[in-house]
C-alpha cells in the first residue's frame, strides 16, 4: 500500500522518540517542499512521530492544547495521530508513555471487536437468544421477553432490564459488582418489556456478552483476544481482569497505553485492516459505527456496538468512552485519532476547540518553526 506523501521540510527537528525513522528527504538551503512517494507503514513495533505541518496540521492549534493541559493533573495523557503519524503527545504528572491505566468502560468497545472476530468465525450470531447459553442456571423473573433476548440486545444495550446504572439509584450496580456470580445476578433482573430494543446504559449486557463467548470459546475472552486482535496489532501492554469466576469483565476491567489505545482507534480507523490483514471484519466495524440506537442524551448521541456516535462541527465521530475521561476518539474524514487518560475532563471540547481546528489541509502545509518549538517543550 503506497500514498504520495508531502515532505515538508524547513530544518525543523522532528518532535519526539520516533524521529528516526520519519521519511522525507531535507533539503535545508533551499528550505522546499519535496513530493515523495513512501511507503505507508503500521505501528505494530513502534509509533513514528512528524511534524504536525507535513500531515496538514496547525502546529500552533496543538500548542494551545497542550498549554491548556499544562500543569491539568486531571488529565494523564492526551495523544492527537494523523495519517498514522503521531503528531501531538503529552503526559502530566509521573505518567509517561510506558504507563498503563484503567480504561474502564472503552474496555466494552473492545469487547465488540473481538465479538466481531468470533461472530466472524461462527462462534456467536447476532439473533442468538441469550439464556440458549444458560440453560444450567436458574433464572428467577422470568418471561417471555427475556426469552427473547438477543446477543444483538446485549450489543447496543436495548435489553430492557431494570438496571438504573447512570441514576442516582447505583444499587443495582454496586450489588452486581460485588456478587459472587454477576452473570447470573444480571439475567435475574427483572425485565420491562416496554423498554426492550430501547437504549439502556447496562455493564451487564457486555459482561454477559463476554460469558457467552468463553463458553463457546473454551477459553477466556482475553485469551482469545490476544490471539486474533491485541498480539497482531502490537497492543503489548493490555492486561484484562477476571470477574470472580473468571469471565473476563466484559464492562470494565482492562488496562493498557495510551498508545495501545491509540493502535486499537487506528485498527478501527481502517475499518479492521491492519498491515494487509483483516483483523475485525470490515462489516462489523462500520455496523459498530452506525446508529443503533438512540441514546436520548442532550446532544444527539448514538450508540453502535459499544461506540458512542456523535457529530462535530460536520465532522462525524465516534469514540471508546471510559469512566472518568478515558477515551478513543476517531474521526474519520480527517483521518484522526485522539486518546485521552484522566482523572476527569472534557475531551470533546478540545476535540472540538483544538483538534479538529488544527486539522487544516489534506496536504502539507508551510512548517511554523516557532509554534514547533513550544510544542516540543509542552510534550517534554
Amino acid at each position: 500500500m503506497k500514498r504520495l506523501l508531502m515532505s515538508v521540510v524547513l530544518g525543523v527537528s522532528l518532535l519526539g522518540s520516533g524521529c528516526s525513522n520519519q521519511e522525507g528527504a531535507v533539503t535545508e538551503s533551499k528550505k522546499e517542499v519535496i513530493l515523495q512517494e513512501t511507503e505507508a507503514y503500521w505501528p505494530t513495533k513502534q509509533w513514528r512521530t512528524s511534524l504536525p505541518e507535513a500531515q496538514g496540521m496547525d502546529s500552533s492549534k496543538l500548542v494551545e492544547l497542550y498549554e491548556q493541559l499544562e500543569g491539568n493533573d486531571k488529565v494523564h495523557s492526551f495523544i492527537v495521530v494523523r495519517n498514522g503519524y503521531i503528531v501531538g503527545e503529552k503526559y502530566g504528572g509521573t505518567y509517561s508513555e510506558n504507563s498503563s491505566h484503567n480504561v474502564y468502560s472503552v474496555t466494552k468497545s473492545i469487547l465488540g471487536a473481538v465479538a466481531g472476530i468470533a461472530a466472524e468465525e461462527k462462534v456467536i450470531k447476532l439473533e442468538d437468544r441469550v439464556l440458549n447459553f444458560f440453560h444450567d442456571v436458574p433464572i428467577e423473573n422470568m418471561s417471555q421477553a427475556k426469552k427473547h433476548l438477543t446477543i444483538k440486545n446485549l450489543l447496543t444495550m436495548t435489553t430492557g432490564f431494570d438496571w438504573p446504572e447512570w441514576t442516582e439509584n447505583k444499587g443495582v450496580w454496586t450489588n452486581w459488582d460485588n456478587s459472587e456470580d454477576q452473570v447470573k445476578y444480571y439475567l435475574d433482573q427483572q425485565i420491562n418489556e416496554e423498554q426492550v430494543g430501547k437504549f439502556n446504559y447496562s455493564s451487564g449486557d457486555p459482561h454477559t456478552l463476554s460469558a457467552i463467548l468463553q463458553q463457546r470459546l473454551g477459553k477466556t475472552t482475553s485469551e482469545y483476544a490476544f490471539e486474533k486482535l491485541f498480539e497482531p496489532i502490537g497492543m503489548n501492554s493490555v492486561r484484562w481482569s477476571p470477574d470472580k469466576k473468571g469471565i473476563s469483565m466484559g464492562g470494565a476491567g482492562i488496562f493498557m497505553t495510551p498508545r495501545d489505545m491509540a493502535k486499537f482507534g487506528l485498527l478501527y480507523l481502517n475499518k479492521g485492516q491492519w498491515d494487509g490483514n483483516q483483523i475485525v471484519p470490515m462489516e462489523w466495524v462500520e455496523e459498530s459505527i452506525s446508529p443503533q440506537a438512540a441514546t436520548e442524551i442532550p446532544g444527539g448521541e448514538n450508540y453502535g456496538y459499544y461506540f458512542w456516535l456523535t457529530e462535530m462541527d460536520g465532522h462525524k465521530v465516534y469514540e471508546a468512552m471510559g469512566a472518568h475521561g478515558q477515551f478513543i476518539g476517531v474521526i474519520p474524514d480527517l483521518n484522526i485519532v485522539a486518546v485521552q487518560t484522566a482523572s476527569g475532563n472534557d475531551f470533546d471540547a478540545l476535540l472540538k476547540e483544538y483538534v479538529i481546528p488544527a486539522a487544516v489541509s489534506e496536504e502539507p502545509i508551510k512548517v511554523n518553526e516557532e509554534a514547533n518549538k513550544r510544542l516540543k517543550e509542552l510534550m517534554e
